[in-house]
């Protein structure tokens, strides 16, 4: 039935989820399945459902008499008994693991302590991983607190916090840009390469969380948020990710680690993804050159794309 409603969304030419309406709210697990089942050709997906947040989402301004589009994008906790029933709701959907909004920048409002612990008691409970957007410290401390197994973005994340989190075992997934990622987006949108002078002080403090994050033990899982339209595939403008990771000073043989293996040891797959070996699932990509000294370039050149055992790339020689 997922792959169906997929396959209906793909064929209809809708661009967004909201083109639905509520029939697009799991389109994420529809997609998967429609990429298992073969209808549709992609990459392996763990979904997650709609994201679990605080009145209003992130959207910023929201009229109250439009307060409903918010259940569009987001599933709204009102209380720690109703975050034990959004877990289960997503169960029934089959989800893979379950996403949180830890706070709801640009909007003040963020989830409690308490209703952060009943999503992850309840999800564990069930054998589900739990990751927490957060952008605030105190949001992710308070995630972290409250058991979450990873913490996405975390730009303004304290010693302390870093310190619990390698303690607690939390992974991070910093989802950096690169500047020239920054200048082409903000060109894109119209901005005065001029006026993109705070630029130099963010990237600064990002290299810095990144930096301390390693040299206090965190887990470091590779991972991009580059959903904007900038004039190529979301795939291709997600590889920017790595160098940014590279400007901010990480080994490749390190990124590698955090998009294959690590990635695939904070889901519970490391059997089974991200590694070379008997009983893994068979997926491979050939790069040119050499990925250690010229790391951006090869990784951009992927020449052999095989996934569980099928080949979808072959460049001859």
């Amino acid at each position: 039935r997922g792959a169906k409603r997929a396959r209906t969304f793909l064929e209809a030419g809708f661009t967004s989820i909201k083109d639905l309406g509520n029939s697009g709210l799991y389109l994420d697990v529809a997609l998967r399945d429609a990429i298992k089942e073969g209808s549709v050709e992609g990459p392996r997906v763990f979904a997650s459902g709609p994201i679990l947040a605080a009145t209003g989402g992130q959207i910023y301004g929201l009229n109250p008499s439009r307060q409903k589009l918010a259940d569009l994008e987001y599933r709204v906790i009102k209380g720690v008994e109703d975050a034990k029933l959004a877990v289960r709701e997503h169960l029934n959907q089959r989800v893979d693991l379950i996403k949180i909004c830890a706070d709801n920048l640009p909007n003040n409002t963020r989830l409690s302590r308490e209703e952060m612990e009943a999503i992850v008691n309840t999800a564990h409970s069930y054998g589900l991983k739990v990751s927490a957007h957060s952008i605030i410290n105190q949001s992710a401390w308070e995630a972290v607190m409250a058991g979450v197994d990873g913490i996405e973005h975390g730009f303004y994340l304290a010693d302390s916090t870093l310190q619990l989190m390698a303690e607690k075992q939390v992974y991070l997934v910093p989802t950096e840009n690169s500047r020239d990622y920054m200048d082409t987006y903000y060109g894109l949108a119209g901005t005065d390469p001029a006026e993109l002078g705070w630029l130099e002080s963010y990237f600064s403090n990002m290299k810095d969380r990144l930096n301390r994050a390693r040299e206090n033990g965190v887990t470091v899982v590779a991972g991009s948020d580059n959903y904007n339209d900038m004039g190529v595939s979301p795939g291709r403008s997600s590889l920017d990710m790595f160098r940014a990771y590279i400007e901010m000073g990480m080994q490749p043989l390190d990124i590698l680690q955090s998009a294959t293996y690590l990635s695939a040891l904070q889901l519970g797959k490391e059997k089974e993804l991200g590694v070379l070996k008997v009983g893994a699932f068979a997926d491979i990509i050939a790069v040119k050159g050499n990925i250690e000294e010229n790391f951006l370039q090869s990784i951009e050149e992927v020449s052999f794309v095989m996934k569980d055992g099928k080949v979808y790339v072959r460049e001859e020689d």
